[in-house]
């Protein structure tokens, strides 16, 4: 008999996550953190230390507070086309990025989005060296796939935030038994430019309605996948071994379970 494969699940067994990104830091910034709170969707917000605190732009002393629900991330110093720099420069202006913001929140800033959407292989490199893990560009795809591993520096999306986002989100989950994350990204400028704010609203109080969706940042969705996939499987499917810090979540045979951070199953 062929054994059942494990299926992947989100935190308690849901079927889907779903993340906000928003580039630049603009004071609009303040009214996507108000929708989200409001109903406990989580943002990752990439900002350029460069242009804190200038007209337009967040201000470096309300930065723990305003994002204490949501994420930091690196979107460089100066908000630079990284291949047409070279790559020290680039490298250089990552490092003064993570150090500011890391600074400013107390705390790690591991996650980044590409500046105008430009990278190459050196570029990735560069963050590499400077230890960022996930960094989000401006592609596209249109469905609810999770990043592979060799993609997550330089990681796709679900779409570019529009008024139709709300009708993409139900045409993705309405298929029964389907799984995955959906991520959007866009800038709070944007928003306010084009009125979208009704319809941010709307789609934030359908997610964060759905009892099946986990909302996240950035981070800790990629934490949460790389945490899955470390998951160690008998050949049979019956034992498995958690070998991170995490309580991962799967569905074996039609049950869902989690499994704790370094527990086995069956327990040793």
């Amino acid at each position: 008999m062929i054994p059942s494969s494990p299926s992947f699940r989100w935190p308690d067994g849901k079927r889907f996550a779903c993340s906000f990104s928003w580039d630049d830091g603009r004071v609009a910034d303040r009214r996507v953190v108000e929708i989200h709170d409001r109903y406990g969707i989580k943002g990752t917000f990439h900002l350029n230390s460069g242009s804190l605190d200038t007209e337009g732009t967040v201000t470096r002393a309300e930065l723990p507070e305003l994002f204490a629900a949501h994420e930091v991330s690196l979107h460089s110093v100066h908000h630079p086309f990284p291949t047409r720099i070279p790559a020290s420069a680039w490298l250089r202006d990552v490092l003064e990025n993570k150090e500011d913001l890391e600074a400013v929140m107390n705390a790690p800033v591991r996650s980044a989005s590409w500046p105008f959407g430009d990278f190459d292989g050196e570029s990735i490199q560069a963050l590499r060296l400077c230890g960022v893990e996930c960094c989000r560009s401006t592609v596209s795809h249109g469905t609810l796939r999770i990043p592979s591993e060799e993609e997550w520096l330089r990681f796709p999306t679900t779409c570019h935030f529009s008024t139709k986002t709300a009708e993409l989100w139900r045409s993705l989950t309405a298929k029964p038994g389907r799984t995955g994350w959906f991520s959007v990204w866009s800038h709070s400028f944007e928003i306010e430019d084009r009125n979208e704010w009704d319809a941010l609203e709307a789609l934030c109080a359908a997610l964060g309605d759905d009892g099946e969706v986990w909302p996240a940042t950035v981070i800790e969705v990629f934490d949460y996948v790389t945490a899955w996939r470390r998951l160690r499987w008998s050949v049979d499917h019956t034992r498995v071994w958690n070998p991170s810090a995490l309580t991962v979540w799967a569905e074996v045979g039609g049950t869902c379970a989690g499994l704790a951070p370094g527990l086995s199953f069956p327990s040793r």
